[in-house]
């Protein structure tokens, strides 16, 4: 009885206060259509899963350069890395019928409703289904797609490396393959980036002549050539794991170690590694503390709250 009673006690600290936060939220509001829309889902993200199409940039308000648009997406990074590829790949060659048909049946329905805005279904889901009435940012849905999509890799790598499993026929010629297109438009957006800057233009809503589009070109370009050498570096690593028995842990450690240098250099910059003294010096919010302990809730002016509200500083020199 008493075990029971210490659970039922620890469990309240944290029920109780969730529960408060609920009754408080303004998520019993009605909200509108623009309300619920909000940051929908726009279909160039899927890029971000192979390719890096923003940097930081602590000159911006937002902390972000876009590559492909203009408005800071809710979920800022969706990049699995170079591996991403050729594990997806790998799973569709050796998956089932029924596996593919479930997995990307699901997936595409989740893309649609996460698109908002952009598709003719969430208007209509709106005004029709009550749960769309009460939830706002279409785009986090996707997050559920980012973990089959993160299944899907795995598994195709997993069953790939078990010994006694063979690879599909023509595995690695169709990865080839798959990885030539992306090459030669490299090399035709190398020396003829002008398509580039007017797609990059036209998706970021700024002029055509301008720094800024020319800066984020080149910057595309650059990130273009790390993932078709990173894509490049995976699958000759995964060749050389398959085809070479005496040395597959070797390859096997400097395929992880490729995957993680890959992940870790796209993602370290979004860390923001600042000084924090603009937080300390800042002016306090209360001089002491209530001396009735009540808790303090945050409303903002703006409907929506989101982080690109708050500009970033630059990381002052040590």
């Amino acid at each position: 009885l008493a075990t029971n009673l210490l659970v039922v006690g620890l469990a309240m600290v944290q029920i109780l206060p969730t529960a408060e936060l609920f009754l408080e939220s303004r998520a019993l509001d009605t909200i509108s259509y623009q309300q619920s829309a909000g940051f929908s889902f726009h279909p160039l993200r899927l890029l971000n899963l192979f390719f890096l199409d923003k940097e930081v940039d602590y000159g911006a308000v937002s902390g972000l350069k876009l590559f492909f648009s203009s408005e800071v997406p809710l979920i800022i990074s969706l990049y699995i890395g170079a591996i991403a590829l050729p594990g997806i790949y790998l799973w569709f060659a050796q998956s089932s019928l029924k596996e593919k048909t479930v997995l990307l049946g699901l997936m595409m329905a989740i893309l649609v409703i996460a698109m908002g805005e952009h598709t003719p279904l969430y208007p209509f889901l709106f005004h029709h289904v009550a749960f769309f009435r009460v939830i706002r940012y279409p785009e986090k849905i996707f997050f559920l797609n980012y973990i089959l999509f993160l299944y899907i890799l795995l598994t195709g790598l997993f069953r790939s490396m078990e010994s006694d499993r063979s690879l599909p026929k023509r595995s690695f010629p169709i990865l080839m393959l798959i990885w030539t297109p992306v090459f030669l438009l490299y090399l035709f957006l190398r020396f003829h980036p002008a398509p580039l800057v007017r797609f990059i233009a036209q998706t970021t809503q700024a002029p055509i002549f301008s720094m800024p589009t020319v800066d984020k070109t080149f910057s595309a370009l650059v990130h273009l050539e790390i993932f078709i050498a990173l894509t490049l570096g995976t699958i000759v690593l995964l060749y050389f794991c398959k085809r070479s028995a005496a040395s597959e842990s070797f390859f096997k450690g400097l395929l992880v170690l490729l995957v993680f240098v890959d992940l870790s250099s796209a993602h370290r910059p979004y860390h923001y590694s600042l000084e924090p003294e603009f937080v300390y010096n800042s002016p306090r919010i209360l001089s002491a503390p209530d001396a009735d302990h009540n808790r303090l809730f945050h409303y903002p002016e703006q409907p929506d709250l989101h982080p690109t509200q708050y500009s970033f500083f630059e990381k002052k020199p040590s």
